[in-house]
């Protein structure tokens, strides 16, 4: 089923109704495994140290890319979430994450950048 383009209260009902979803990052993690975690949906994300640098998150179910270590790790994420507590314990673990360092970090690069002369 193709969504189309969400609003952040409309993904979140959408997140609300899985209890696994799938992101990979092939250069950069995007926000989406956040997001799935903050709804109760358990992301599984293809293992790379470039992942695991950024999101470290006991939540998260990491797999290979070879389509059946993908399933499987779906499949075990999807299990896990038969205990709404796990569901829940998801969405706590990322309460507290914020923004702020992550964007004073790239705002001082781009300063750096932007103001040399």
């Amino acid at each position: 089923v193709h969504h189309g383009s969400l609003s952040p209260e409309a993904l979140n009902r959408l997140y609300n109704t899985a209890a696994a979803g799938l992101s990979l990052s092939l250069t950069n993690v995007s926000l989406v495994p956040w997001e799935m975690l903050s709804s109760g949906c358990l992301p599984v994300v293809n293992d790379a140290p470039h992942n695991r640098r950024v999101l470290d998150n006991p939540h998260v179910q990491w797999s290979s890319l070879q389509p059946g270590t993908l399933a499987e790790a779906l499949r075990h994420a999807v299990g896990q979430c038969a205990d709404a507590g796990a569901r829940l314990e998801a969405a706590r673990s990322v309460q507290q994450d914020r923004w702020d360092a992550a964007g004073a970090t790239v705002e001082h690069a781009l300063r750096t950048l932007l103001c040399r002369e």
